[in-house]
């Protein structure tokens, strides 16, 4: 999680260097990872992962002046896996956190 957690803080120094120039809004993005090791994590330590990526990206993308996350709402009970581009099932699962 730290490779992901520096990645971000860098792509967010990008951005905002960016953003000095020109209007910044990211098309698309999603707590989607290759980290090795999620599958053997319990769901308390992967949603406490998933909380501290879904921090990090929030934090990269709240130098934009907008983005989009990936999908709303993906219909796909029987394949938690794609949660992670569930814009929904992110908050509720408590992975974002949003102001609203």
């Amino acid at each position: 999680i730290e490779i992901y957690e520096a990645y971000m803080e860098k792509l967010a120094v990008i951005l905002e260097n960016l953003a000095e120039k020109v209007p910044v809004i990211v098309g698309e993005w999603s707590l989607n990872n290759s980290m090795s090791g999620m599958d053997d994590l319990d769901i308390q330590e992967k949603s406490r992962v998933m909380q501290r990526l879904g921090k990090a990206y929030k934090k990269a993308m709240d130098v934009c002046d907008g983005w989009f996350y990936w999908s709303y709402k993906i219909d796909s009970p029987d394949e938690p896996e794609k949660d992670v581009w569930d814009f929904r099932k992110c908050l509720d699962n408590h992975w974002l956190d949003i102001e609203r």
